[in-house]
């Protein structure tokens, strides 16, 4: 028995061994090679641009700009301000009050207003049957519309009429007032057409009773057919107001066009017509009033005809006429002659000194509101000890090759 198991024994022994020997000798699987994911590349930050977008007067807009990345959509919308229309935009063509852009680079826009152009909504009605000095009946409206753009606030209606006269005959005239009389060239048709527009706006807005509205009418009449040189405000009532411009051959154009102005700032100046502002006026013989309304209109004139481009006016040019003034007076031995009084173009060289030294702001006169509530008794009264200044020194006025300024001692 032992022979035959030793063989057997042998046979595994020997198995076992191969069997190793053969699971070591597999080949080893080849090792995975790892890629590495390549770095993103950043994307490059878009370019910037500058906006800028601003606004002319007369409107608003809805975004003052800024700084956008390239390909930004932005939207900007101009809005006007009561009184004037959007005209385009300056930095586009576009007429759009509302535009859409598409940002590309660096843009400066500014939108653009006018006054809106005159209509019978804004409480103005022109009467101009002969053209004067070759201006036109748009141009004589656009001189309202520029002016009363600049108003706070408007509540009286204003009938304006402005016609010819020809050349001097006298001095005086069959009136009170001190015009004096000119040849009268209109003729009868335009003297009836004036007659009738008197007689319906005095109808339409004013109370005079029926019995007594011819009488009213002809007291103005009498000017018409007399060929008085007027170039008068009357302020009928606080809510309507006439003026009346009888302009003679003799007048200078920009004088004619600076006269429409100043009296259509009387027309303006909202407590003229007010009886508890005159009752102040006239219980006060020092009163301020006549110069305070006569200066502020007339600088007023002086300083929007020069916005309007009309040569030869502006604050210098009041100046050299209010020294021109002075002067003479000086040279005919004028017993006081810095008194202020209706002298228009004196009075307003106080109250362009009352602007320089802060006594009054610009923008008050500018706007009417100086007149709105009786300042001139009020807060520019005889106790006023500012205005005893001015009384001293509106007439220090110093001129440099043709410019005209007060002396810096008294401004300073």
């Amino acid at each position: 028995m032992k022979k035959l198991l030793f063989p057997k024994a042998f046979v595994l022994t020997v198995f076992l061994i191969l069997y190793s020997c053969s699971a070591e000798e597999e080949p080893t699987p080849p090792q995975s090679v790892v890629t590495p994911e390549p770095e993103p590349v950043p994307t490059p930050a878009p370019e910037q641009y500058t906006l800028t977008i601003s606004t002319g007067e007369g409107g608003t807009v809805s975004t003052e700009g800024g700084t956008y990345d390239e390909g930004t959509e932005v939207t900007v919308t101009a809005t006007s301000a009561e009184g004037y229309e959007f005209t385009g935009w300056t930095g586009s063509d576009s007429i759009q009050n509302s535009l859409s852009l598409t940002v590309s680079g660096d843009l400066t826009l500014v939108a653009n207003f006018s006054p809106e152009p005159v209509s019978s909504e804004d409480k103005f009605e022109l009467y101009y049957p002969l053209e004067v000095k070759e201006v036109s009946r748009t141009e004589i409206e656009n001189i309202y519309s520029t002016s009363a753009a600049k108003m706070n606030s408007r509540n009286a209606e204003i009938l304006t009429i402005v016609y010819p006269i020809g050349d001097f005959i006298s001095d005086g005239g069959d009136w009170d007032a001190g015009f004096s009389t000119f040849e009268t060239i209109l003729g009868a048709d335009a003297i009836s057409e004036i007659r009738s527009k008197l007689t319906e706006w005095f109808t339409t807005n004013t109370d005079i009773p029926d019995a007594f509205l011819s009488e009213v009418v002809e007291e103005y009449m009498v000017y018409v057919e007399g060929g008085a040189d007027l170039s008068s405000h009357f302020g009928v009532t606080e809510s309507a107001r006439l003026v009346m411009i009888g302009a003679p051959t003799s007048m200078g154009v920009i004088d004619f066009k600076k006269v429409i102005i100043h009296e259509l700032y009387h027309a303006f100046q909202q407590d003229l017509e007010s009886d508890s502002c005159r009752d102040l006026e006239e219980a006060n013989p020092d009163s301020n009033s006549k110069w305070l309304i006569e200066g502020a209109a007339e600088f007023f004139a002086q300083t929007h005809a020069e916005e309007l481009g009309f040569t030869g006016t502006g604050r210098s040019a009041l100046l050299e006429t209010a020294l021109g003034d002075y002067n003479e007076l000086v040279s005919e031995g004028a017993e006081s002659p810095a008194s202020l009084g209706p002298n228009a173009t004196t009075a307003a060289a106080a109250i362009y000194l009352m602007v320089l030294k802060g006594y009054v702001q610009e923008s008050v006169i500018f706007d009417g509101s100086l007149f709105y509530d009786c300042a001139r008794e009020n807060e520019y009264g005889s106790s006023n000890s500012n205005l005893q200044f001015i009384k001293d020194n509106w007439f220090k006025i110093n001129s440099d090759n043709g410019t005209y300024t007060f002396q810096s001692e008294i401004v300073n």
